[in-house]
């Protein structure tokens, strides 16, 4: 197989989203994919005909470490909760009360929203004891790290 179209089948596939966890080539014909999609939370899902697909989520589906709640109109995006509760005795200040300025709105603002927090708790006090916004951004569940504090509208779609 020449060079450029070996290289043209794999830019395809990045650009197309299918990517592999490991790809070996041996030679200069032999492609052999490693360790395909088979991970429940993938972004890609193998159809019953053999096909490849984005996978459509659903309100209430369990995936990627917690339980959906708000999906777009695509169906490829969506706000996950955790589904055990990680509040019990949790502050929701860092050791000083303050005006954090945390206040855009919409499904997705809680991550500027939570980020404004941590800044702003260090400029007024943080003492390093636990509360909510660190909390989150330290939690890890089903291999994702990236929760937030939901803002107002996020809230309410729960």
């Amino acid at each position: 197989m020449p060079r450029g179209v070996l290289l043209t089948f794999l830019l395809s596939l990045l650009l197309n989203g299918f990517y592999a966890q490991s790809l070996e080539l041996v030679g200069r014909a032999k492609i052999n994919v490693m360790d395909t999609v088979t991970d429940v939370s993938a972004n890609v899902v193998m159809q019953f005909d053999g096909t490849l697909a984005l996978r459509q989520y659903k309100i209430d589906d369990l995936a990627q470490g917690g339980i959906f709640f708000y999906i777009d109109e695509s169906g490829e995006y969506g706000l996950a909760a955790d589904i055990a509760d990680v509040s019990a005795g949790i502050r929701w200040y860092a050791g000083s009360n303050g005006d954090t300025q945390a206040k855009r709105d919409g499904p997705f603002a809680g991550k500027m929203n939570m980020a404004i927090i941590i800044s702003s708790q260090v400029a007024i006090g943080d003492d390093e004891g636990p509360y909510a916004a660190g909390l989150c951004a330290e939690l890890q569940r089903g291999g994702y790290g990236d929760w937030y504090l939901p803002s107002k509208e996020g809230f309410n779609l729960m």
